[in-house]
């Protein structure tokens, strides 16, 4: 078959309804609008999955990329309120609660292991 001109979207998007109208075969109904079955077979999937993304189906199917958000329960500590770690750089020791700024640890650590 000659190589079609570039069609619209939309174009696909009402050929593509009149063929699942029509009772057709993708591959009688191309010939009959002189277009290619598997061009015409691409874009039914091509809108198929759009039309799902875009209404946000829940389809057992992945049809989207989109990232959906988790939730995850981290256990608690059971007596202590708040966590410490200690890092050690030769006699000295540093002591901070977790979640200190770890650029500032590090500066802190790089600065005492420059005294040593």
């Amino acid at each position: 078959m000659a190589r079609q001109s570039r069609r619209s979207r939309s174009w696909w998007r009402s050929t593509v309804a009149r063929w699942r109208k029509s009772g057709l075969t993708a591959r009688e109904f191309a010939a009959r609008e002189g277009v290619s079955d598997r061009t015409l077979l691409f874009w039914s999937s091509t809108l198929r999955r759009g039309t799902r993304a875009e209404r946000g189906s829940s389809s057992t199917r992945a049809t989207s990329t989109a990232i959906a958000p988790i939730e995850i329960e981290l256990p608690r500590p059971m007596a202590v309120s708040r966590s410490r770690v200690e890092i050690a750089i030769g006699e000295a020791v540093v002591s901070a609660e977790v979640g200190t700024d770890p650029e500032y640890l590090g500066a802190l650590c790089a600065a005492l292991a420059v005294r040593r």
